[in-house]
């Protein structure tokens, strides 16, 4: 099977999980090489396990994620539902009122200047192409001509800065690739922040539900799941990328039970979002987000193959938030924007191991190993970017970490200072020259000896996590924070992501960062639970009537308490043996 790509199938299902998707999809779309004649280097990342190509009626060939995307009536701005890639359009009807017409106005959103350009690009191309099967002719002068070429084509991904911090509502405003017609499912039933609405899409017996209250729209769901699940030849798994605060968080347990079901030999790797503020919140709707998450976290923790929580918010369901914060970031905790981009770039990183080109693990193997014992939660740090000097090196780097772990948590209520049991991590972006550049000679024999980035990483961890099952990979490729990606570095990391003394200018953004990720079965999941559970227990359910008009009943809300009290313990070093 050397040499196989094994598909995965990705099913995203909320606002916010979506904007996580768009970044994590265009990271990875920017790393594309479209003419093998400028790749440095090996290949390293097989895109075919996520990506999956296609044909236009034009013959055009596509490349598009394998990808089903959940979101609410009204959340896609500009972005058709059907796309654009296949220009598929509706015939309008000629209809004849028999009587008057009322015409009421509709404000057109315009799209910002990032998918403007991006517009203009696509058309510069299609020019260029129409240029191409134009035979040249030559001039009185021996001049070749041909059609006229039209506007130049503009710096969308290159040098030109985009500040998208005020133009940003949803997450399609910053989407920079083509999706297929199948991927996008909007929910029609619930309309996207309508203030007046009576019935947000909040509760988690909503989105339970769901497909079963709307056959047409499980039809539509069934039909998409089984169009790209059938043209894979390897299918190994799915990725779920979800809200696990509102509605999105029942559809996703009611889709991944019946995925567990029809597909029990496959991985399921879920990750459920949560943003890190939400401004202007009230009693009642933090109620509502702690009851769907108590459900959701205990559905997902016991479906799926390994469930990671995710938040800029350390202290979730607590009186306050409590932010992450990096060193070399400067991000804005009330623009979704700029949270999802820190996960979406984590993702991108730590789902490596199942996406490289030779020598990759399966999403099954990758969760097996981690999701032992009934530990199917697993926590997720990183480091962004990971900070080495420019003048500097990997082993330095890591000798001042030698106290701390490099990374910071990105799921609530864990540190970077317990033992975790098991630990996959990815560092990206650090060259082979340099891993111990200038080197003091005062430097460990062990470190010293080392001559590539793998060996430094095996010895680091082994030395920094001696009772931890380790394992580990690295890759020549940086992460990709090109345009869209926010302007959320510090001035000291240089456009190629290294840390530098001299101040970046204004004018300069970066385009690339060195980065490290963790995913850990770690102990700390046992303060995430409890703290969920403890919040959960304090609340008088009956009080909360909407949750047993949505389907749930009051034992059930019991059992799933007392399933969380069990999970903790699974996780507790007191009741290891």
């Amino acid at each position: 099977m050397a040499g196989t790509t094994k598909e995965v199938v990705t099913i995203q299902l909320g606002h916010y999980a979506n904007f996580v998707g768009t970044h994590w999809w265009n990271i990875q779309e920017s790393s594309f090489v479209y003419d093998p004649g400028v790749c440095q280097g090996p290949k390293e990342i097989n895109h075919d396990v996520l990506f999956r190509e296609g044909e236009t009626l034009q013959k055009d060939v596509t490349y598009t994620p394998r990808l089903i995307a959940f979101d609410l009536k009204g959340s896609l701005n500009t972005l058709r539902q059907e796309g654009t890639l296949y220009d598929i359009t509706d015939e309008a009807e000629d209809l004849k009122w028999p009587s008057d017409v009322t015409l009421h106005k509709v404000d057109v959103t315009r799209k910002n200047e990032f998918l403007q350009d991006l517009d203009k690009q696509d058309l510069c191309l299609q020019q260029e192409k129409a240029m191409q099967e134009i035979p040249h002719q030559e001039n009185e002068k021996g001049e070749h001509t041909g059609a006229d070429r039209g506007d130049v084509t503009p710096d969308v991904f290159g040098s030109k800065l985009y500040n998208l911090d005020k133009s940003v509502s949803v997450w399609s405003d910053f989407l920079r690739l083509h999706l297929h017609p199948r991927s996008l499912t909007v929910i029609e039933e619930y309309q996207y922040e309508n203030k007046e609405d009576s019935q947000p899409f909040d509760i988690f017996g909503c989105g339970q539900q769901l497909l079963c209250s709307n056959q047409k729209l499980k039809q539509q769901v069934e039909d998409k799941l089984h169009f790209f699940i059938e043209e894979c030849d390897h299918l190994q798994g799915f990725q779920l990328l979800l809200d696990s605060y509102n509605g999105f968080g029942g559809l996703a347990c009611h889709l991944l039970e019946d995925l567990a079901d029809e597909y029990s030999t496959k991985g399921l790797l879920s990750f459920g979002v949560t943003p890190a503020i939400f401004e202007n919140s009230t009693r009642i709707q933090d109620t509502h987000r702690l009851i769907t998450s108590a459900l959701t976290y205990e559905k997902l923790a016991n479906h799926s193959s390994l469930f990671v929580p995710l938040s800029l918010n350390s202290a979730l369901w607590g009186r306050k938030p409590e932010l992450v914060r990096f060193p070399h970031l400067k991000y804005n905790a009330l623009l979704d924007y700029h949270t999802s981009a820190v996960l979406g770039a984590s993702l991108d990183t730590v789902t490596v191991p199942y996406r490289l080109e030779t020598n990759a693990v399966s999403v099954a193997e990758l969760t097996d190993m981690l999701g032992s014992h009934g530990r199917k939660v697993a926590a997720l740090s990183a480091s962004l970017p990971f900070p080495i000097m420019d003048s500097g090196s990997l082993v330095e780097t890591l000798m001042t970490h030698s106290d701390l772990l490099p990374w910071k948590p990105l799921t609530p209520y864990c540190s970077k200072c317990s033992m975790p049991f098991a630990q996959s991590s990815v560092l990206r972006g650090v060259h082979g020259n340099l891993v111990k550049r200038n080197l003091a000679p005062t430097a460990p024999k062990l470190l010293r000896d080392c001559s590539t980035v793998e060996e430094v990483m095996r010895l680091y961890l082994t030395d920094m996590c001696p009772e931890s099952l380790n394992v580990s990979w690295s890759l020549q490729q940086a992460c990709q924070v090109t345009a869209p990606f926010p302007h959320i570095f510090a001035q000291d990391v240089s456009v190629n992501g290294l840390l530098s003394q001299k101040a970046r200018p204004d004018t300069l953004g970066v385009s690339s960062v060195p980065m490290l990720s963790s995913l850990q079965s770690s102990p700390d999941i046992a303060s995430l639970v409890d703290h969920l559970h403890t919040e959960a227990t304090r609340v008088n359910i009956k009080k909360f009537h909407k949750f047993f008009e949505a389907g749930l009943e009051p034992d059930d809300f019991t059992e799933t308490l007392n399933n969380l009290e069990t999970l903790a313990q699974q996780y507790s070093t007191d009741t290891l043996l």
